[in-house]
């Protein structure tokens, strides 16, 4: 009885640290994701206006961009 209460328990952490892991890989994949919509959206306006993107990132994983459009 005792070992099926632990068990029990153990699948209750499985469950937990798995839905931590997938929230953290959902939440990376929807950061990169805007992140790469925003840096396309900038770079077509760009191109639009006959100028070349200059796009630098600052940081790490989760890090800010900045750009200009040059001649």
């Amino acid at each position: 009885m005792i070992e099926s209460t632990k068990w029990r328990m153990d699948k209750k952490w499985v469950l937990v640290l798995s839905m931590g892991i997938f929230f953290f890989m959902g939440n990376a994949f929807f950061h990169s994701y805007t992140v790469h919509k925003e840096i396309d959206a900038f770079a077509d306006a760009c191109y639009s206006s006959d100028k070349l993107p200059s796009i630098e990132k600052e940081g790490g994983w989760f890090g800010e961009w900045s750009g200009e459009c040059k001649e």
